[in-house]
């Protein structure tokens, strides 16, 4: 064969292998620790748009990413993590990334602890993030625009610990998610930004300092099994924002001390698990409760200047409603509504009702109310006693003889139940601290504190 042609065609071997090993992108987990693999990226692999693996970019030394310019290629990335970049001030370089996923559902993207990011310019083009999108410390991010393009296929957001985040405007075209939790962003003081979203999994908005209202979320109709929660959250004055919301799963709110009213939840008719209010100290009634009509735990602890509950007279207790805990509300005295009294005068019905004004400190005395005990009937609270109380874990119940008892926890968990006579009175398994016990037997229901040290 010509020795000329043999060489040209090993030229061309050469050259379109060349081609072949340095147009294809990396795969699996992809690491960019400085500034210049960053910038060689776009010459080592000038035909790469596709990553299937992980891209972490995370410094080795402080300062030293400084742009993502040399990125300018990707469209799409299987998961993304941008972490502790010092210098790195916005995410340019990546305006043409329209995916984070796999395909499928799997795919996350991370941007956490970037000490100088002030914005997510550069993220305008992203569709898509199919499993997760945390965004999480980073102290001088005051903006999350950029993300207006993302759809309802991102499943969990988690904006956290962001200290100088005013405003979630960015999230404007999200009509959906498995989950939004807003956490500990200081500076935060409303949701404006959520307003396309109608459905979710679950919601936790927790810590947010300055949060005092919930203007956002006034589209959102229905949120899943997991719930709702929002809690510690000092400035929240009331729960406007919420009109829309038809349906939950639990509700659990606590700790918001300067709620006033409920009147965000006035279109609420169900919640398919507990519904609470815990240390809301300001709370004087349940108005904006009116429609709601199906649940299955109600509890009421610690909101010290309540007085009305009227609001739950609407309850349908063959929903079924399977517990009602009402305690530490001293100023409560009239909870005789007919469904209540339907519901605590079937003694197979759980209730722990203490620490609220007479009339309504216990299940007899709101049955006397109702007209349904006679008073030589009832199961008073002076009837019986436990010790010792503290205890290590064994205790002894007097003054009565037979009954089931339930050993509960403050949010009207129950942890165990007993039969006396029968079984051993103990809080084996339990970790230290207040519980509650219940004795439930044909004459009524009585509850007393135990503590276990």
């Amino acid at each position: 064969m010509n020795s000329k042609i043999l060489f040209s065609g090993l030229l061309v071997f050469i050259f379109s292998a060349s081609n072949f090993l340095f147009g294809q992108c990396p795969t699996g987990f992809v690491t960019f620790t400085s500034q210049s693999q960053i910038d060689n990226f776009i010459i080592d692999y000038p035909n790469c748009t596709e990553i299937n693996g992980t891209l972490r970019i995370e410094e080795a030394v402080s300062g030293e990413i400084t742009n993502l310019n040399g990125l300018s290629q990707i469209i799409r990335v299987e998961n993304l993590r941008i972490l502790n970049n010092a210098a790195l001030t916005n995410l340019n370089g990546l305006n043409n990334l329209t995916a984070v996923t796999d395909g499928d559902t799997y795919g996350r993207l991370y941007i956490i602890g970037n000490q100088s990011l002030q914005n997510l310019s550069g993220l305008e083009s992203l569709e898509e993030v199919s499993q997760d999108l945390r965004i999480i410390q980073n102290p001088i991010l005051s903006s999350i625009e950029g993300l207006e393009s993302l759809s309802s296929t991102t499943a969990h957001i988690l904006i956290e610990e962001n200290p100088s985040l005013t405003s979630l405007m960015g999230l404007t075209n999200l009509t959906s998610a498995d989950g939004i939790h807003i956490t500990d962003n200081d500076l935060l003081y409303n949701l404006n930004g959520l307003n396309n979203i109608t459905e979710l999994g679950d919601l936790r908005i927790i810590a947010n300092q300055n949060l005092i209202n919930l203007e956002g979320l006034n589209n959102l109709v229905t949120v899943g099994e997991e719930g709702i929660e929002i809690y510690s959250n000092p400035s929240l004055e009331s729960f406007d924002g919420f009109e829309s919301l038809v349906s939950s799963g639990d509700f659990y709110l606590s700790g918001n001390t300067a709620v006033t009213n409920l009147e965000g939840f006035s279109n609420l008719t169900t919640s398919l698990g507990s519904f609470g209010i815990v240390n809301a100290p300001l709370l004087t009634s349940l108005n904006g409760l009116e429609n709601l009509t199906n649940v299955f735990l109600l509890y009421f602890e610690g909101n010290y200047l309540l007085n009305d509950i009227s609001a739950l007279s609407n309850i349908d207790i063959n929903t079924p409603l399977y517990e009602l805990v009402i305690h530490g509300s001293p100023e409560l005295a009239i909870c005789d509504y007919p469904n209540i009294c339907e519901y605590l005068n079937d003694p197979a019905n759980e209730a722990i009702i203490y620490d609220n004004a007479q009339g309504c400190n216990t299940r007899e005395e709101i049955l006397q109310d109702c007209g349904l005990l006679n008073n030589n009937e009832n199961l008073a609270e002076n009837n019986f006693s436990i010790y010792p109380n503290p205890t290590l874990n064994n205790f002894t119940i007097s003054g009565i003889e037979n009954g089931e008892v339930r050993i509960t926890d403050s949010r009207g968990r129950v942890l165990k139940r007993i039969t006396l006579g029968k079984d051993e009175t103990s809080l084996n398994g339990l970790t230290e601290g207040v519980y509650f016990i219940n004795i439930t037997n044909e004459k009524g229901s009585v509850t007393k504190q135990v503590i276990k040290i």
